[in-house]
Parts: C-alpha cells; sequence; structure tokens
C-alpha cells in the first residue's frame, strides 16, 4: 500500500492539489437550484402538495360541492355539572353564503348551514329532570378536498353564549329556521373571514331524476362517519353517500346532478324547499343581491362546467382565478394537476365573452397578465422572489464557472513551471556533457606499450597502484590490456580506477599476441557498465568502507555516478540464503496490507553442472480498500507462474534469455492487472521490482518506486534500480536535492506503474554477484522511513537475513511506519556442494488460489 492515501499512479504533474474537488462544485450547484426553486416557484411547491385522499376529476356534483362542506364538532356546557350528559358531538355543514360584509370591506361575512339539533343556541337537554346543557364553542374544520392536506385544518373557532358567537373580535347571532324548538330545523351560523370562501349554490327546483346524492366526510379507510368527538379532525374526506342512509351524519348537505343544494339531513322531517327558502331570506335578501359577488366561487363553478364539458383551456384560467382569491384553498390546484389541464396553455383571453354577475357574485375585479398568459394573484405575489431566486441562481452559476477557470489557469500555471523547469534542467545537463567533450579534446592522449591511447584517461597524474577488476593482478592507467588475464580495460573518468571495456569500444590488440576472448558469463551488462566508478575519500580506501554519517548520493544521482565495483566469481555456482518480511506498519495496521512478496529457489543443470537459481519478487500495491492487495498479489502470481516454468528446465539459456524472461513475466504481471481494471472499472496498480538469480548473476527489474538494492564489502550499500517518480525526475533535472524526496508535496507520486496501460516500460539490469554479497528487495514503506546509511549499517551488522529483515521492519517501524513495509534479504555464499533440491522451493508467496506446484 502506498505511503498516504493520495498516492497517485501515473499523474505525472497532471493531477491536481487543490483541496476541493469537482464535487464540491457540484454540491454548490444543488444547493443553489434548490434555494432558487424554493424561492422561485411556490405554486409549484403548492402544486405538489398531497389531495389528502381525494381525487378530483371523477363527477361534477361531487367536484362543485365537496369543497364547501364543513366539519363540526360542537361543545355544551351546564353551570352545574351534571353526571351521564354529553358534553360534546360533531356533525356536519355547509358553506352557503361569503362576500364582503359591506361594499369594498377587506372583511367577509361567511354562513354555515347545519342541523338544529347539532347547534342549538337554546341549548339541549341532557335528561328528564335535569338542568338544559348551554351552547359553549364552535369548532369549525375543512375538509381535504379543499386544503389538499390529510391533516385537519380549522377554518373558525367561535366561543357562543346566549345564543350567539363571537371570533375574538366580532359577535354574530345564530338563526334558527324554527324559533320553538330550534331543533325541529335548520340553523345558519356566521362568522367573518379575512379572505373569500368557496359556497354551495340553492337549487332552483326539486329533482327527483337522477336521483340526489349525499356528501358524507369519512376517514382514511373507514365508510362510516367517526364514532367519537375525539376522530373528528381525521374523517374529513369527501364522499357520495345514498341520501336516507341511517348513519348519515346531521347536518349532511343533499345535493343534486350539478351539486347545488337541495335538503339537508337533520333529526326533525324536513323539506329542501323550505330550507332554501330560509337560506335565501336570511343572507341574500332581495335588496342586496347584486353586491353580493364572489370571484373564488364564480370561478370554481366555471371552471367544474368547463371541465366536464372538455373545454380544458377555459378551465385551467377559471382555476388560475379561483386559487389566486384564497391561498388556502388549495381545490384549484389539484384540478390543475390533472393531464386533461397540466398540458394546456393558458390563451390571452382572462375571462369569458358577455360575461355578467351571477345572483350571488361573479369577480369583476382585473387579473395578473404577462403577455399573454394569465398570472394567478398567489404567484403574482411572488415576483419580486422570483427575480431574487433567478439572481441567486445566476450569481451561484457565474461563481462556479470563475472557481473552474481558476482552476485550470492555475493547473496550467504550475504544468508549465515544471516544465520551464525541466527545460533548464536539460538545457544546464547538455551544457555540461558539452563542456567536459571540450575539456576531454584538448587533454593530451596517452599511450602505452601495450597499445593505443585511452580516451578516457583525462588526468596528467594518473593513479599507480591499480588492480585489474577481473583477476586483480597490477595494471597502469594507461594500460589497453590486462598482462595476466587479457582483459580488455578503460580509465575511469576520475581517473583513480580502471574498468573492463564494454563491448563495443574499439581495443586494439598489441602487435605480436594474439587475442584471447574473455570467458562466457563474466562480462556485465552495459547498464552497468554506463554507470562511472565511484570516486572513494582516501579514508574509503583505507578503510575499504564508506563514513555511516556522510549523507549517500540519492538514487537517482547513484544511477549516473556509481559504477559497481565488478570483481568476477570464478565459479559456476552460487548458495542463497534467504530472509522475508512484512508488516502492515503502524498508522494502516487495521486496513489490508497492500504489499506482497515471493520468494522462491531451485537447482537445474547446466552444462552438466548443477547450478542454483532463486526468483525474488516484492509488489506495492495501489487502488484504495482491498484493490491494491488484488493488483499486488495478481501480478506476483503471474510473474511467477511465467518465469518459474521456463528457468526451471535444462535448456541453455544465455543472458539475454534470462532478461527477456523476466521482463515478459513483468509484461504479462502488466496486462493482467490492466485487463482487471477494464473488466472491473477499477483503478488498481501496483509497483514492482524483481530478482532473478541464476547462478553468479543476479537478473534485475523493476516500474515504479519499490527497489533492489546491492550489498557489498568493502563497497557499502548501491542502489541498483530507478525510481519511477516525480521526485525521482526532479533530483535528476537537478531542480531538488537528493534529502528534499523525503519531504517534497509530490513524494507520493508514480508515472509508471503496472495496470494503467496495457504496455509498461520495464528497466531491466544485470548484475555479477560475489560471495557474501547480499540483495535487499523492499518497498518505499521501507527506504521512505529508513535512510540509505541505516539499512547499509543493517546489512553490514546483522549477518542471519532472517534476523536482518526483522532489523529493517523494526527501523522502519520506529521511523514512523507510516506505510505498509515488505523486504526480500537475499545473501549470496558459495556453493560448496550439490543441495540435492528437486524442482522449485517456494519460502513465500502472497495468499492467493493458485500457484506454480513446488
Amino acid at each position: 500500500m502506498r505511503r498516504g492515501e493520495n498516492k497517485q499512479m501515473s499523474r505525472y504533474c497532471l493531477k491536481s492539489t487543490s483541496p476541493r474537488g469537482n464535487g464540491f462544485y457540484v454540491l454548490l450547484l444543488v444547493v443553489g437550484v434548490l434555494i432558487a426553486q424554493g424561492l422561485m416557484w411556490p405554486a409549484v411547491t403548492f402544486a405538489s402538495a398531497r389531495d389528502g385522499g381525494y381525487q378530483f376529476g371523477n363527477g361534477q356534483a361531487l367536484d362543485r360541492a365537496s369543497v364547501s362542506v364543513v366539519r363540526l364538532v360542537v361543545r355544551y356546557t351546564s353551570v352545574t355539572p351534571v353526571a351521564g350528559c354529553t358534553r360534546s358531538m360533531t356533525g356536519l355543514g355547509v358553506l352557503v353564503g361569503s362576500w364582503a360584509a359591506t361594499p369594498s370591506s377587506p372583511v367577509f361575512s361567511d354562513w354555515i348551514l347545519t342541523d338544529g339539533s347539532l347547534v342549538d343556541p337554546n341549548g339541549i337537554s341532557c335528561g328528564a329532570g335535569k338542568p338544559l346543557e348551554q351552547l359553549n364553542s364552535i369548532q369549525i374544520y375543512l375538509n381535504n378536498a379543499y386544503t389538499l392536506n390529510p391533516v385537519g385544518q380549522t377554518l373558525k373557532s367561535l366561543q357562543c353564549r346566549s345564543g350567539s358567537c363571537t371570533d375574538g373580535a366580532t359577535t354574530l347571532p345564530i338563526t334558527c329556521q324554527d324559533s320553538s324548538p330550534c331543533a325541529k330545523g335548520v340553523v345558519l351560523v356566521s362568522f367573518h373571514t379575512p379572505v373569500l370562501e368557496p359556497f354551495i349554490d340553492m337549487a332552483q327546483a326539486d329533482q327527483a331524476t337522477p336521483g340526489p346524492q349525499g356528501v358524507e366526510l369519512i376517514g382514511s379507510g373507514a365508510a362510516s362517519p367517526p364514532r367519537s368527538v375525539e376522530q373528528a379532525a381525521q374523517f374529513l374526506t369527501p364522499t357520495q353517500v345514498a341520501p336516507d342512509d341511517p348513519t348519515n351524519e346531521p347536518g349532511m348537505p343533499i345535493v343534486n346532478s350539478t351539486g347545488q343544494l337541495l335538503d339537508m339531513n337533520t333529526k326533525q322531517l324536513d323539506t329542501g324547499q323550505s330550507i332554501r327558502t330560509f337560506v335565501n331570506a336570511i343572507i341574500a335578501p332581495a335588496p342586496l343581491q347584486p353586491l353580493n359577488t364572489n370571484r373564488l366561487h364564480d370561478n370554481w363553478n366555471q371552471g367544474i362546467t368547463a371541465f366536464y364539458s372538455n373545454d380544458f383551456i377555459s378551465a385551467q384560467s377559471d382555476f388560475i382565478r379561483a386559487g389566486a382569491a384564497n391561498a388556502q384553498f388549495q381545490a384549484p390546484t389539484a384540478f390543475l394537476k390533472l393531464p386533461q389541464v397540466k398540458s394546456v396553455v393558458t390563451p390571452t383571453s382572462s375571462g369569458r365573452p358577455n360575461q355578467t354577475p351571477t345572483t350571488i357574485g361573479t369577480s369583476t375585479s382585473p387579473a395578473n397578465h404577462v403577455g399573454p398568459f394569465v398570472i394567478p394573484d398567489v404567484i403574482f405575489a411572488w415576483f419580486p422572489w422570483i427575480i431574487f431566486g433567478a439572481i441567486l441562481l445566476m450569481v451561484i452559476l457565474v461563481f462556479i464557472i470563475v472557481m473552474v477557470i481558476r482552476r485550470q489557469v492555475r493547473h496550467g500555471r504550475e504544468l508549465a513551471a515544471f516544465e520551464k523547469e525541466q527545460a533548464a534542467a536539460e538545457k544546464k545537463a547538455v551544457q555540461e556533457v558539452q563542456s567536459q567533450q571540450a575539456q576531454q579534446a584538448l587533454q593530451p592522449a596517452v599511450v602505452n606499450a601495450n597499445g593505443p591511447a585511452n580516451s578516457a584517461n583525462l588526468h596528467a597524474q594518473p593513479k599507480t597502484d591499480l588492480r585489474c577488476p577481473n583477476c586483480g593482478g597490477p595494471v597502469n592507467a594507461s594500460d589497453n590490456f590486462c598482462s595476466q588475464c587479457r582483459s580488455p580495460l578503460v580509465l575511469s573518468d576520475s581517473g583513480l580506477n580502471v574498468r573492463l571495456a564494454m563491448p563495443q569500444e574499439p581495443v586494439q590488440v598489441p602487435a605480436g599476441s594474439a587475442p584471447q576472448p574473455v570467458p562466457a558469463g563474466l562480462v556485465p551488462s552495459s547498464s552497468i557498465y554506463d554507470q562511472p566508478t565511484r570516486e572513494m575519500s582516501p579514508s574509503e580506501l583505507k578503510t575499504g568502507q564508506a563514513d555511516l554519517e556522510k549523507t549517500q548520493l540519492y538514487a537517482g544521482e547513484m544511477a549516473k555516478n556509481v559504477q559497481l565495483p565488478i570483481e568476477r566469481y570464478s565459479g559456476r555456482n552460487m548458495s542463497l540464503v534467504v530472509g522475508t518480511r512484512s508488516n502492515p506498519g503502524i498508522k494502516r495496521q487495521h486496513k489490508p496490507n497492500e504489499d506482497s512478496l515471493f520468494a522462491a529457489q531451485g537447482e537445474r543443470v547446466h552444462d552438466s553442472q548443477t547450478q542454483q537459481f532463486g526468483l525474488f519478487v516484492v509488489a506495492d500495491g495501489m487502488g484504495g480498500h482491498a484493490k491494491g492487495q488484488d493488483a499486488s498479489r495478481l501480478a506476483i502470481q503471474i510473474i511467477s507462474e511465467e518465469v518459474l516454468p521456463k528457468i526451471s528446465g535444462n535448456d541453455p539459456l544465455n543472458d539475454d534469455a534470462l532478461v527477456q524472461i523476466l521482463v515478459d513475466g513483468v509484461q504479462h504481471a502488466n496486462v493482467a492487472v490492466h485487463q482487471r481494471n477494464m473488466e472491473q472499472r477499477a483503478d488498481m496498480g501496483t509497483t514492482i521490482t524483481a530478482a532473478l538469480i541464476v547462478g553468479a548473476t543476479a537478473y534485475v527489474a523493476n516500474v515504479g518506486d519499490s527497489r533492489t538494492y546491492l550489498y557489498r564489502k568493502p563497497t557499502g550499500l548501491t542502489k541498483i534500480t530507478n525510481d519511477h517518480s516525480v521526485v525521482a525526475s526532479l533530483v535528476d533535472a537537478g531542480i531538488i536535492q537528493p534529502d528534499d524526496i523525503y519531504t517534497h508535496p509530490k513524494r507520493n507520486q508514480i508515472y509508471r506503474s503496472l495496470g494503467e496501460k496495457p504496455m509498461v516500460d520495464v528497466d531491466s539490469f544485470k548484475v555479477a554477484l560475489q560471495p557474501e554479497d547480499k540483495l535487499l528487495l523492499c518497498t518505499d514503506g521501507l527506504w521512505d522511513m529508513v535512510r540509505d546509511p541505516s539499512i547499509e549499517q543493517i546489512l553490514n551488522t546483522v549477518p542471519d537475513p532472517s534476523q536482518t529483515g526483522n532489523a529493517l521492519i523494526k527501523a522502519a517501524l520506529e521511523g514512523g511506519g507510516e506505510d505498509n513495509v515488505s523486504v526480500i534479504v537475499v545473501h549470496i555464499t558459495e556453493a560448496t556442494q550439490r543441495t540435492g533440491m528437486t524442482g522449485v522451493q517456494l519460502l513465500a508467496r502472497p495468499e492467493s488460489p493458485q500457484w506454480p506446484p513446488a
């Protein structure tokens, strides 16, 4: 697992470091839209209200009359409490009038018609010999068709005494149809409201066919009236019932086929005509009728008529006007949501041709228009908020656009700055190379009797105590060949050492001596030769060891400026002692260990001689959760399956073949992880460092920033691999110092890993081994917590590989333990006899179901 959650694979200098991602701006936009919606479209909010259980559009009579029906809860009290007397009762009533109390008055007079046995201003008897109960209060509830709300809403609360009731501001009388007693007929209860209310019209004549219907208020899931006063507020849904049903409540209106009032369910037998005559005489005497207008009532009735005549354009206009007169009256909104009306655009005309007021009112007030559309008052009153919401939404959108543009500009500047720094570093490197070449051209050539001049000899006073890297015999700085083993030589750039010449370097054989071929297997790979010899201080030359307190060069500098001392081992075989350790670290001990490692060794026959080999792999997965662990395990499994079968046989394999086998194994692992990403739409990946040891040679491959080190006495610790990380590139370019890699903000970013692309560049190295060498393969959880001098000291002082692994893990944990840490330590010793090993012996592997057979 990568150190830090922000470890990124293949996002080289392109990953924004802004703490706010795109999700922040999306959230901001959503919040802005919600706020604007709440401000701009209150009518939409109203329209989305629940219908409370009543569905409009199923019958003209019920739709027209239902909004006028109310539920009454009436309370009676006595001066002296009497046991067993009924104190409260519930029943129904119907609004029969609502208009201005006086012309142009903002207060409106309203009348409710109900049964005199339910509301009796003279009081009710509790039984023979008991005093009368006096009327105390009346609670008036609106029904669900009116409010579109299943919760009961109160239209008015009245306190009553001595035949009249008050709302606290106005006291009005209760009028009985028959005053002696009042319970024999109906009563009119009057009160005032600040807005117009819908009311039912009186039928002009009785109707026999189709038969009249009653309008009852029932509860959800209940087909009968409430059984107690406490349930009254839940029984508010209008429904059509038979008028002669004995369970009907007192005060229930009985309507004709168009929704006009014919009669009422009363305790005493009554006729509809007498009730209608009583109502018209009390609330609308002849001289006042032309002034009693109610635009809500008129537009509601016209909308109902237009809707059931399929004139949906007119119905829409009428319902919009009806809803504009009373914000609490939500029945028009329910009609506007019906599919037939919802698809209609309101026409220019806001009224009907030749429209005249009806007997009990039509609206003469002007409508609000915006172009060809009619805007209801309830929405028109919100215009300032609509404008404010639109401006707020625009401001939020502009802010998001500006922030995104600024982010992109800042990102572009960072990228341009980095590219500029990188170009400057490359230019500086080119200038240094040109300067060195110019100096070499001015140096005089030094010619030796053994051959032509060595162009690498750039020092006027070379050292004289030099040794051949192959046989150890004494040589001179100007020698082109060793006088003992005839190995080709070339002087190092520093002039302090000699090294074996690369095959492509021209070497002239002295006259009179035949060239002797270099024994097979003794020439290292070009990657080793490309590294110049490491210059050692006098103190290092004396002791043979580097000063542990001295800061060592960073890996990128090591790869360029350090030449691995090459001293050939004449034998064909080595013995391997291996130690492996892995730990999840301190900060990630409760998460999956995304590091994986693999170690196996075996014995093969080559040129009739036994030859030991070993395959060692360390992988550091990334991707979050368990994805990194899956990636590292999958990569190791593929590498082992690809490499082990090919090297376990006895087929002759040269250096190039062995390098290719290892590189192909890494490439196959990359393809497998990439395919897994494609299948699962994941973003997992892994680093890899692998060492294949065959005989006296180690073949190393790496991708990412997991490392392979070589420890050799007296030279010390040398990093073989190169990190594919941003900070390593910055060090190579001379932009930052080697020690800055541990604190740089981009220290956790790598630009090469397995799994991101179908193909990946794999670095490969070849190292000639000597007895007592140690190879260390590790993840960045080790080298990021433990500096190279400390790693070198542990490898030098702890001889057993297993104990060495324990010591390295302990040092990483003491250094902070911020990441998973995994190490493989391979101690190379000289093989003195055959081990008798057959096949492949697995020393360490991840927990995975399938592996090559042991």
